[in-house]
């Protein structure tokens, strides 16, 4: 069986040494390693050891086909309105954006001009170790492409699509694909996006408990068994992503993880039908984001899928993005949320931090500017946290604005 390690003394996996570090002080990797119960324990007795989680599955939070009554139709810029993006005099340049995701395609019109260098795409589900798999990040789900799309894509057709699209060199990391994937690849994908010097990461992935039961029942323990065991299996890794946050928060290099909250929700059937947020969404020290569309009267309106308990919101419905294979598409889901959310947390970097400098407490800074521009709309906090992020006006670049 395959177990994820997060060790204290930075003896890690080669395959995720540093590309190009800003400032990164990491002294803590991960590794995926196969064992039996035995070698866990002893795993789990070294003092650098801090968690052995079973390496469990993944599934992507899927876009939504229903937006229900908040479905907006007749305007597919409605979303940026929202965010006050009209009035923004920023593009998100300089800013370092890893979407951890499908993968991306590469060639779509959306990302003419943008820099995808090789050294800051991998792939974290690839068997083979060529380097050509090694940095293949094509994209044949389309989910990754739309993500990407809606954090940095150039207009397409005189659409505008992308919230921060001065943003010229994103680090792509494939975490999944139609087959899933694990914790194994996510975390280990994290701790390469750091190296690279991520400033986010966009990321829209939740643990499937039903996959881990099966990982058990595969190995003939009886239901009630395999049941239990995925329970604790699950609970390891909730553990690994918090020790992982800490280690995160703690870091110079510290980058803003924005995580979709979730698609679980059934609000259009019964108000009661509302569901938490997914983890890893749900870590401490990570920013969940759920979905908010807007009703026909112009008002923002909770999306009737999106899981409650999240950080923030962002337009979620409707979201017309690059469709991978050429053209546009709308989708709907907190997955679309997030990718919105992270391009304005991009903004406000670089309105605050326009030298390109990242002193010690700069995500704090920019998470202050996050939270004092947020508009709750009415809205309940359970909803949408602090509520639908704002875009920093024209003209903002005064730190002490926030006080």
């Amino acid at each position: 069986m395959k177990y994820v390690v997060l060790r204290s003394d930075g003896a890690g996996d080669p395959f995720l040494e540093p590309v190009s570090v800003h400032g990164a002080d990491l002294d803590w990797a991960v590794s995926v390693v196969d064992a039996d119960r035995r070698e866990e324990a002893e795993l789990a007795s070294d003092p650098a050891v801090l968690e052995v989680a079973p390496e469990v599955s993944l599934q992507l939070v899927e876009p939504q086909t229903d937006g229900g009554d908040s479905s907006p139709v007749d305007d597919p810029a409605w979303a940026f309105k929202a965010s006050g993006l009209d009035s923004c005099g920023y593009s998100g340049k300089g800013v370092s954006v890893a979407v951890l995701d499908t993968g991306v395609d590469c060639e779509h019109l959306a990302f003419n001009g943008v820099a995808f260098e090789s050294e800051l795409m991998r792939n974290f589900i690839v068997t083979s170790s060529s380097e050509s798999d090694v940095h293949n990040v094509r994209d044949s789900n389309g989910h990754g492409t739309h993500v990407l799309g809606t954090v940095l894509g150039r207009d397409v057709d005189a659409a505008r699509i992308g919230v921060a699209p001065g943003i010229a060199r994103p680090i792509i990391g494939k975490v999944i694909d139609d087959r899933g994937g694990t914790t194994g690849a996510l975390v280990r994908a994290m701790q390469w996006a750091v190296n690279c010097g991520a400033d986010i990461i966009v990321m829209s992935l939740s643990m499937d408990f039903s996959k881990i039961v099966e990982l058990f029942l595969a190995q003939d323990y009886p239901l009630v068994v395999a049941t239990s065991r995925a329970l604790e299996a699950y609970q390891a890794n909730i553990r690994l992503f918090d020790h992982l946050s800490a280690f995160l928060s703690a870091s110079s290099s510290r980058p803003l993880v924005f995580a979709a909250s979730g698609n679980n929700s059934l609000r259009q059937v019964d108000l009661r039908f509302t569901v938490g947020t997914v983890q890893p969404a749900g870590t401490k020290g990570f920013f969940s984001v759920g979905a908010v569309g807007v009703t026909g009267r112009g008002e923002a309106k909770i999306a009737p899928f999106s899981n409650t308990g999240c950080a923030y919101a962002g337009p979620g419905v409707a979201i017309e993005s690059a469709r991978a294979g050429g053209g546009l598409a709308r989708m709907s889901g907190t997955s679309m949320a997030v990718p919105h959310v992270a391009g304005i947390a991009a903004l406000w970097t670089q309105a605050l931090f326009a030298d390109g400098r990242r002193p010690r407490h700069w995500a704090e800074d920019v998470v202050r500017a996050l939270d004092t521009h947020a508009r709750r709309a009415g809205l309940a906090r359970d909803d949408v946290g602090l509520g639908i992020l704002q875009a920093p006006v024209a003209g903002f670049d005064e730190l002490d604005s926030l006080w």
